[in-house]
Parts: structure tokens; C-alpha cells; sequence
């Protein structure tokens, strides 16, 4: 039986997470449960993330 995810991020949300900004305890605490995230927000992350790690285009 599959779960539906408790909460479905944004961008903003899982990118203020990452960078330990103002309200990223809030995300964390969904992380740590079910969220779910679209396609489009996850490649807007992967298009932050990989500047981020030195990895050019």
C-alpha cells in the first residue's frame, strides 16, 4: 500500500533547507516524515545544486 506524501515542496522550500535558511527547521521536519516534490521544483534544485558542487555546463 503506497502512502501519500504529508507535504509536496517547492523550490524555495527545499533550497531554503539546504542553505540553512529561515524556516528550514520546518522543512526538515516534513523531510523527516513523506514529502513529495515535482519534476519542474526538483530540476530548479539540480540547476542550483550543481553551480554549487563546481560542476559547469
Amino acid at each position: 500500500m503506497t502512502q501519500n506524501p504529508i507535504a509536496v515542496l517547492d523550490a524555495s522550500a527545499l533550497l531554503a533547507y539546504l542553505q540553512g535558511e529561515p524556516g528550514a527547521d520546518d522543512v526538515a521536519d516534513v523531510l523527516l516524515q513523506k514529502a513529495a516534490i515535482s519534476a519542474i521544483n526538483w530540476a530548479a534544485v539540480v540547476g542550483w545544486a550543481v553551480p554549487q558542487r563546481g560542476v559547469s555546463s
